[in-house]
């Protein structure tokens, strides 16, 4: 589709009220988001990079769905936004240069983006540590540290570790084995064995018991090959130059048939994926539906589009109307698109215009 500056303009300004959005709760993205928004907010001081825009843009938007979509949806739907409209401006050269020239020559854009160059620089605290030893008397006289690894003494004057290594005594007297197979307390604490004495405190194990060790082994070796396989075969897919755009109903169609042929593990994980990316496409279409709509600046973008006659805009606009009439019918949104689509026809019909 040829470049359309009313249509470019929509996308415009509903990047500014994401960025509005955004600015105001700021204090609530990770550190890790910040970072990835700064580079789409910065691509407008750099050479074209469409492909890692794109890479960067839904890194992005798949984390603010995680992390932000249930309890800050504002914020999901606005990171959301700005991702989508930024992958728009960077697909090609006369979108990115309309783009570049916004930033110097939109006021409220450039407002904006430098509040976010001034403003997004994270502080990170640190916190220490430290342990201390101090000492208390044992039975016997002496004295231990609590921490730091030295030795005490207790009653019966030989020594063992304590926390850190070192030794402290131990109290009590142990057994020696006598002739017969009997024991008798030595006076040291060991216990020694005599003439005679067996020791009886290992057992060989069974050869029916090493076999189902061994069984165990091999079966877990083959589960964790198995997940490994699944896991990889999902990452590939998600990976695809594809799913790397905003082409959701494209990404849709192929993941549908993909799942068909995937056995119910793949399939299971696929279909994840798959809603994953279908909500994000609703949410958008929802968004981009209210901004044309909206009358806010006295009169709507569609009522504009429809003064002027500019049917590339409609028709992008008419088009949205009907994917969310198809699959937002059974939505909580579903009675805004019906009323949407009547002030849509309206005005079509009072500016005699033919799509």
């Amino acid at each position: 589709m040829a470049f359309d500056e009313s249509v470019a303009k929509i996308h415009l300004n509903k990047l500014i009220k994401a960025l509005g959005t955004i600015h105001s709760n700021l204090s609530i993205l990770q550190p890790e988001d910040i970072e990835s928004l700064g580079y789409l907010l910065t691509v407008q001081d750099r050479p074209l990079a469409t492909e890692e825009t794109k890479q960067k843009a839904r890194q992005l938007k798949e984390s603010s769905h995680q992390k932000y979509s249930t309890k800050h949806k504002e914020i999901s739907e606005a990171l959301s936004d700005i991702t989508g409209k930024i992958e728009n401006f960077t697909k090609d050269a006369e979108s990115f240069n309309f783009y570049k020239q916004q930033c110097v020559s939109n006021g409220q854009l450039k407002n904006l983006l430098g509040k976010f160059r001034g403003g997004s620089a994270s502080s990170s605290s640190s916190s220490t540590t430290r342990t201390g030893s101090t000492s208390r008397p044992t039975s016997g006289g002496t004295s231990r540290p609590t921490t730091g690894g030295t030795t005490r003494t207790t009653s019966g004057g030989t020594a063992r570790p304590t926390s850190g290594g070192a030794t402290r005594p131990t109290s009590g007297s142990t057994t020696r084995t006598t002739s017969g197979g009997y024991s008798r307390p030595t006076s040291g604490g060991s216990t020694r064995p005599t003439s005679g004495g067996t020791h009886t405190g290992t057992r060989k194990k069974s050869g029916g018991r090493r076999f189902l060790i061994f069984l165990l082994v091999i079966g877990a070796f083959w589960f964790g090959y198995k997940l490994t396989k699944e896991k990889n075969y999902v990452k590939n897919i998600k990976e695809e130059e594809l799913f790397q755009g905003n082409d959701y109903e494209k990404q849709i169609a192929v993941l549908d048939s993909i799942i068909l042929e995937s056995n119910k593990r793949q399939a299971k994980k696929l279909q994840e994926f798959r809603d994953e990316r279908e909500s994000i496409w609703m949410e958008e279409m929802i968004s981009d539906l209210r901004d044309a709509f909206s009358t806010q600046s006295s009169e709507s973008q569609v009522q504009t589009a429809a003064k002027y006659k500019t049917k590339d805009s409609l028709r992008y606009i008419d088009k949205l109307l009907t994917k969310a009439e198809e699959k937002m019918k059974d939505s909580p949104e579903n009675e805004e698109i019906q009323e949407y689509r009547k002030t849509f026809n309206k005005l079509i019909k009072r500016y005699r215009i033919k799509l």
